[in-house]
């Protein structure tokens, strides 16, 4: 689970903004999406996937598609 002190000690204020750290990091095609996704727990990832669903008009299509993929594989 991605506690606010893991958010806070990240310089992020709120989980969404956690989120689209997770989806910057596929963009830039770092290796710790999995990791970061790992974290969060079971609510937190069904957050996850209606923030990207919610995201369409501001992150690619594609990087969308594959960050929820990533994430039902580990529901």
């Amino acid at each position: 689970m991605v506690s606010q002190k893991d958010i806070t000690d990240l310089d992020f204020a709120v989980i969404g903004e956690y989120f689209d750290y997770i989806i910057e990091s596929e963009i830039n095609g770092n290796g710790q999406v999995d990791k970061l996704i790992k974290k969060l727990s079971k609510d937190q990832k069904k957050d996850f996937i209606k923030h990207c669903d919610s995201q369409e008009e501001c992150w690619p299509s594609d990087t969308l598609r594959e960050c929820k993929d990533k994430t039902l594989k580990l529901l």
